[in-house]
């Protein structure tokens, strides 16, 4: 890929990797459905969360 390419990934994908050292990424949801609140919460986070939390949180 080079800069300005995009790439499309389907519904229920839920995972990606990265091959490169660096790279940019933008994420967007259409529809934004529950992810606005979700955001909220998040950016409120001081400090990484663990994946056991992460998890908790999306339970709830």
């Amino acid at each position: 890929m080079k800069t300005g390419d995009t790439v499309f990934l389907p519904r229920n994908v839920h995972a990606f990797i990265q091959l490169t050292e660096k790279r940019k990424m933008i994420v967007s949801y259409l529809p934004a459905g529950k992810m606005g609140s979700i955001f909220k919460v998040t950016d409120q986070w001081a400090t990484p969360r663990t994946m056991e939390e992460i998890a908790r949180f999306c339970r709830s």
